[in-house]
This record gives C-alpha cells, structure tokens and sequence, in this order.
C-alpha cells in the first residue's frame, strides 16, 4: 500500500509532464496547496472547533455538514487563491489538469503511506505482544480506543481486497480533484465567481458520505460507491462541458503570448498586429482566447521580417494581400541577404583592425592619443616588416644547414677544415643580412614619438627583444625600448 501510495501518483505525474510538455511547478503548487490548506489550516480549525465544542461529534447532521463544508471551503479557496496569485500567468488548460495531479495526488500519497506506515507499526506492536499495554495507557491517558481496538483482527484478515479498496478509492478521488481544479481554474481564467462556490458546494458533497460513515450512520461499501459515481459524473460533466470546449492548445497551435515568444516581440505587438487587421487569429475559444497556427506563425514571421526592413504597415498589407506575394518577397530576402553579406564583411574588417591595433598597443609603452598613432603606423607595415623578417629566415636557412653539415663531418669524420670554411663563409654574409635588416627597418620613439633610424654599429650591439631594441632616439636623445617598424623610406 505504501509502494502503491508512492509509486501511482508519480507515475501519472511523470506521465501527464512528459506528454504535455507542462511545468512541474503546477504539479507542486497543487501539493503545496493541499499540504497548506488541508493538512494545516483545516486541521488546526478543527483542533480549536472540536475544543470549543466537544459535542459537535454527536450530533449527526451538524457533524456532518461541518466536516463537509469546511474541507470544501478550505481546499476550494486554496486552489482558488494558487491559480489567482501563483499560477495567474500560466493560462492554458493544461495547468487545471497538472495543478489537480498535485493536489489530488499528494492527498492519494498522504492518505495510504501513512495508512500503510500505520498498520505496519501497528502489526509490529501486536506481533511484540506489546498491544493490550498500548490500549491500557490510552485509556490511562483518557483516550478514547475504540477506533483501534479490532485492529488485532482486522490485520489479521488484511487480504487484496484491503489494499485495493483504497487504491480505488483514491484513483476516484484524484479523478474529482482534477475535475474541480478544472473547474476553479475557469472561475479565475472566465472571472465567473459562481464557479468557486460550485466547486465548494460539490467538494461538500463528495465528502458528505464519508463524514456519514465516520458517525456509523452508512458503511464502508455504500461510501465508496457513492464516492466513485460522484466522482466520475462530477468528472465527466466538468470535462466535456469545460475543459473540451475549450480548444486545445497543443502542436501547431499558440496563444498570444506563446506566439509572440517564438517571435521575438511583446504580446501589445501581436495585438496591435490583430487590430490593424494583419495578423488576425485563426479561431478565437469560448473564454476569449486567441489561437494561432503554424500558418500564422509563418506570416507573422515574414511581417517580423518586413518590419526589420524599414517598410510601413499599410504596405506591409497591401504585400500580403497581393495575389503572389512570395515574388516580392523573395526579392526582398535577396536584397536583404546582400545586405547582410555586406554588413557581415565590413564588421569582420573592422573586427581585424581592431585585433590588430590592440596587438599593437601592446608593443607601445604609454598609451597616448600619440601612441595610438605608433600603433597605427604598426599596423600599416606589418605585412612589410613580415616579409623583411621572413626573408632573413630564408636567407640565413642555407647557411645554417651547411653550418650543421659541417659540425657532423668534423665529428664523425675529423673534417674540421669544412667547419673552417664555413665560418669564412658565415661572417661576410652574416654581414650583408644584418645590412639588409638595416635598411630596411626603422623604429618609433616612445617618448617624442617619431620615426628614427640608429647607427648600424648600435642596431647590431643594442640589447633587443623580438619586437624591440634599446636604442637612443636620434630626435630627442632619448635611451629607451623602441619599437621596430619597416621603414617608411623602402616600400620594396
């Protein structure tokens, strides 16, 4: 019975959130209204109501109509109050439906885990032989124990109709609960306040029987059907006329807000779109609602698309009411397609030369107004002064291969003369590339900011990094870090 309280209401749960594609959150608003209304306020009610008056539980009809009003009014503003202040966005009728699996679930798990949990403590005691002594310190306690007395025989008989009875009881049950969640969820949704009432009075009824029952006055069979014939009546009266009426909301088919959320624009644009008479809804339901389908969804896209393009209402109609519209659409598309290609073209440059001024900022010392210029002058000869460096690369590659030739033979052959020659070799053209790199390089100031070139002698023995050389600066005599540019002079 507790796996069964546990696992069921679950089960529908899980069942009704995958297929719906509905929030759990109206699941748990539904628990949490029950847990609230039910299990703490009304019982707390009846704690203070049955103190005040010990005798209300002998007289049949008061007791009667007091139990089955008070869960009616309890349970039914709860849900009442969850659809109008915590789920009053969500307005499809899907939540009803979600909001009941909660309330009506939660109940189901309640009711037989804790009847489950109960006759297993119960049955433990009694297997202990510890019963009779719990029933003498009740009554020592001035409880009455006429409720549990029989348990020792009724477990002892407890058989698959025991377990399954209440598991009826409760799949009814939750069936009514869904049914007056539909209900209450129109009375918000239609701001028909009789609805409210109509759930409280059928809420009453329902429990009526089982307050009649608890008083002895009916017995356990005539209870359970009166709820099952209630209930589905209740049910199916409530989900025909109501939640049937009004259209389903599934595939293919948007509300207002939901529409306007696929398109990227407020719910007052679509409306506005409706009342200039461009995007009208397809059907409009019982309660007011405006459907869309997918066919709509497709034109308010292309009227998304046309706004974007600058062009008017009224000519925005007159395109979809034109016997072939697709034509100057497409035109459009084309156009606007070039557009984009442009846009996307002249972003990625100026994107490039953004990248390429920040590396360059690095290389200069201060940034300044002057700096910025440095960093420009960089960037300007940056492909110039790679090919200058690329070509000592390639230069100095043929002299290095037979530098390491060299270093082999002498090892392995004892040719050190072929090492002599090539540091022959290497010292004149070692010579020629630096003169080279000379000419062809110059470097910026970072303190006057000006374009100099050093000595050859001083460029040679400079302390320098890959990018930078310690240089005196030719216009204002300063030492610092220059940065190395291709020279302004040799465009080659």
């Amino acid at each position: 019975m507790v796996a069964a309280g546990l696992i069921l209401p679950a089960a529908l749960c899980i069942w009704w959130l995958k297929t719906r594609h509905e929030k759990f959150t109206s699941v748990l608003t539904g628990a949490m209204t029950f847990l609230i209304f039910a299990l703490v306020l009304e019982s707390t009610v009846h704690s203070i109501v049955f103190l005040v008056f010990p005798g209300l539980r002998d007289n049949v009809v008061a007791y009667m109509l007091y139990g089955a009003l008070m869960a009616g009014i309890f349970e039914e503003t709860g849900r009442y109050l969850a659809y109008k202040l915590v789920l009053k966005k969500r307005t499809n009728r899907e939540t009803a439906i979600s909001y009941g699996i909660g309330h009506g679930g939660f109940e189901a798990m309640y009711i037989l885990a804790a009847t489950g949990i109960n006759n297993f403590i119960y049955a433990g005691i009694i297997n202990a032989g510890q019963f009779p002594a719990l029933l003498d310190q009740l009554k020592a306690a001035g409880q009455d124990t006429s409720p549990i007395e029989s348990l020792p025989e009724q477990l002892a008989a407890f058989g698959i109709a025991d377990i399954g009875l209440p598991i009826l009881e409760r799949v009814f049950a939750v069936m009514f609960h869904i049914a007056l969640s539909i209900l209450v969820f129109y009375a918000v949704k239609n701001g028909k306040i009789w609805m409210y009432f109509l759930a409280v009075i059928l809420h009453a009824l329902l429990d009526a029987p089982a307050a009649l029952y608890q008083q002895g006055v009916i017995g356990i069979a005539a209870t359970e059907v009166c709820l099952a014939l209630f209930s589905i009546v209740t049910f199916v009266i409530i989900y025909v006329f109501l939640y049937k009426r009004d259209k389903e909301v599934g595939e293919g088919v948007q509300v207002t807000g939901e529409i306007a959320k696929l398109c990227g624009v407020t719910v007052r644009t679509v409306q506005y779109y409706d009342t200039r008479g461009i995007l009208e809804p397809s059907e409009l339901t019982d309660g007011g609602r405006r459907l869309y389908t997918d066919d709509d969804l497709h034109k308010m896209k292309i009227i998304c698309f046309l706004r974007d393009l600058g062009l008017p209402i009224d000519a925005i109609s007159q395109i979809l009411s034109d016997e072939d519209p697709s034509a100057v659409i497409s035109l459009l598309l084309a156009q606007q397609e070039e557009e984009l290609k442009s846009d996307i073209s002249e972003k990625q440059e100026k994107l490039n030369k953004l990248g390429e001024l920040k590396s360059a900022l690095a290389q200069v010392s201060e940034v300044s107004v002057d700096s910025i210029g440095d960093a420009a002058y960089l960037m300007s000869g940056k492909d110039r002064l790679k090919k200058i460096r690329t070509r000592i690369i390639l230069l100095g590659i043929p002299n290095t291969l037979f530098q390491w030739t060299a270093i082999a033979l002498w090892i392995t052959m004892g040719w050190w003369w072929l090492f002599v020659i090539q540091m022959v070799l290497a010292i004149p053209q070692a010579i020629l590339i630096t003169r080279y790199y000379h000419k062809k390089v110059s470097y910026i100031c970072p303190h006057c900011h000006k374009v100099f070139k050093p000595t050859y002698k001083e460029m040679l023995f400079s302390n320098h990094t890959p990018t930078t050389r310690k240089l005196t600066c030719t216009e204002c005599g300063v030492n610092r870090f220059c940065v190395e540019v291709a020279d302004p002079e040799d465009k080659r």
